[in-house]
């Protein structure tokens, strides 16, 4: 007999993954997921201004019972991904998702991940005035998002969620000012509510990537 049917485990998220996971935990183990929405970033981030310093697995933990804390209850779910060159492969991309569930009451976790090569990504140095056609054809833009950032001045601001073209050429207008003519850096937005492919095939997975958090 599932004990779990029919009570409410939090999802911690900062990233839209309510819609992702909670489907399947209902279909699958009878739990209601309500969502509670921490800071996830605080233990890393994609993007890398936030290094992530323990495994996905841990981080993942680490995410369930921040949740727990903010929302008092016991039953907890997190997920955490890596995206980069694969392990067995380096030629191949692969995305590594590790989903927990955790039960402080009875001591207990259970995690899981499912590995993929169908993710789309990809970087681009540019600079004001480049022709993007090609790179934005490639990864799909603006079904998933770009980052912007100017990797040789960190201290420029990072910007996140890009889903126009029309943001993305002020974007890079304003970073290749600001820096004085140094390139910027385009890349994909592994965050989970800026992908298509987590919303479109993977409806009970979440995300990190470049061993950083989602």
């Amino acid at each position: 007999m599932n004990s779990y049917r029919g009570r409410t485990a939090w999802l911690s998220t900062k990233h839209e993954k309510l819609d992702l996971i909670a489907p399947a935990m209902l279909e699958q183990a009878g739990l209601v997921v309500e969502a509670v929405e921490i800071d996830t970033d605080l233990l890393g981030t994609f993007s890398g201004e936030t290094p992530r310093t323990d495994t996905p697995l841990n981080t993942a933990i680490a995410k369930a019972k921040m949740g727990l804390g903010e929302s008092n209850q016991t039953l907890g779910i997190a997920s955490e991904g890596s995206i980069g060159p694969d392990l067995q492969n380096p030629f191949l991309v692969s995305n590594v998702e590790t989903v927990v569930f955790v039960d402080l009451s009875e001591d207990l976790l259970i995690h899981e991940s499912y590995r993929s090569f169908e993710i789309v990504a990809g970087s681009k140095d540019v600079a004001k005035g480049d022709d993007l056609t090609q790179f934005l054809s490639s990864i799909d833009f603006p079904n998933h998002a770009l980052i912007a950032s100017v990797p040789t001045s960190p201290k420029l601001p990072i910007t996140k969620g890009i889903k126009s073209y029309d943001h993305l050429v002020q974007v890079i207008a304003e970073l290749s000012k600001d820096s004085s003519g140094e390139r910027v850096r385009l890349e994909t937005d592994f965050r989970a509510h800026s992908e298509p492919f987590e919303k479109e095939k993977h409806p009970a997975s979440c995300k990190q990537a470049s061993d950083a958090n989602r």
